[in-house]
């Protein structure tokens, strides 16, 4: 919903009004609505039903719409913590990056702050500011290369925040460049996190459009000529070991070869493995923003409330890309494992 609300804004579209079907819907208040019932989890189960990473982009799309949230409780929910901020043992360079937008947004926004809560705020996205710093590496990337575009956004918004020379913004800057022609950036989401920083921009600038300027004009994009496709020979097929394993409870651990077309998705070798065994290799999923993302495998589900998630690994090494998104090599060794964050 919180994306949907920075697009709606992006395209000049009242997110309080949005038409779907026959009826009209208010973002803004589902949003808010939403962001209660996290707040609700928080104080029951420890844990919000999503992510500290959601909890950031709803902070960060109520405070651009100027919806109805207390900002000393974001600025509580956004401080410094291990469950909030770490992934397993990682720090979430994601997350961080996100919860620095919010919070620059919650000092920047011209609302009145108590001193408490403005200091409350500063200290956070100080903390936030040095550890996305400490996660930069010699070539310019931040975490890894699909965080360094929030990475960016985060850092530039944050200047006030920065030791001079502690970051390079044009090695960063280069090296997504760089990334760019190899199709780094395919996945809409992933392209939607560098762009900004390419013209100079953040999320922050979404409610800063002059929608006024193109109101009453009508905007006739050509259409792409289409291209006739030319047959081409099948792929050649590569073989993969896949297996599924419970890495909390340790109830099942099994493996499979199984044989997929080159230029194949770690996704489709999921689809394979489940088609030829569904009793030990089936598996559920619900798309989001970045693809699939699995919900189950063999019928035991993730959990946010108990933390639990199915962690995609190659080779024993924990992937930065999604089951859509990851190409397979012939002879890998594919794993999903049971996982605690």
């Amino acid at each position: 919903v919180a994306l949907h609300i920075l697009a709606q804004n992006a395209s000049c579209s009242d997110p309080r009004r949005v038409s779907a079907n026959t009826s009209t819907i208010d973002l803004v208040q589902l949003l808010e609505w939403k962001f209660k019932e996290e707040l609700l989890n928080i104080r029951i189960h420890g844990n919000p039903l999503t992510s500290y990473y959601q909890l950031s982009l709803d902070v960060l799309a109520l405070c651009q719409v100027n919806g109805h949230f207390s900002p000393a409780i974001a600025s509580t929910l956004l401080s410094p913590g291990q469950k909030k901020y770490y992934f397993d043992t990682k720090f979430s360079v994601d997350t961080a990056a996100v919860s620095v937008l919010a919070q620059i947004c919650l000092l920047t926004t011209g609302q009145s702050l108590p001193p408490k809560v403005h200091q409350k705020i500063r200290q956070n996205v100080q903390w936030l500011v040095d550890k996305i710093l400490a996660e930069k590496n010699s070539s310019g990337v931040i975490g890894n290369i699909y965080s360094t575009g929030l990475a960016m956004q985060a850092l530039s918004v944050s200047s006030s925040y920065l030791e001079p020379g502690a970051w390079s913004c044009l090695k960063t800057l280069q090296r997504v460049l760089d990334e760019i022609p190899r199709g780094t950036f395919n996945n809409p989401m992933a392209a939607s996190q560098i762009l900004p920083s390419l013209e100079g921009n953040s999320y922050l600038n979404v409610s800063r459009l002059n929608c006024s300027m193109d109101s009453g004009k009508e905007n006739h994009l050509p259409l792409p000529t289409p291209r006739p496709t030319s047959s081409t020979s099948r792929p050649p097929s590569i073989s993969v070991t896949y297996t599924v394993a419970d890495g909390v409870n340790n109830t099942f651990n099994d493996s499979i070869s199984v044989t997929v077309p080159q230029g194949s998705v770690f996704f489709k070798v999921m689809e394979e493995a489940q088609n030829k065994d569904p009793n030990k290799f089936s598996f559920t999923y619900t798309w989001y923003s970045w693809g699939p993302y699995i919900t189950s495998v063999r019928g035991l589900k993730a959990d946010n409330k108990k933390r639990t998630y199915w962690q995609l690994l190659s080779n024993g090494i924990s992937l930065s890309k999604g089951a859509g998104d990851y190409v397979v090599s012939q002879g890998e060794r594919l794993e999903v494992r049971f996982s605690i964050y």
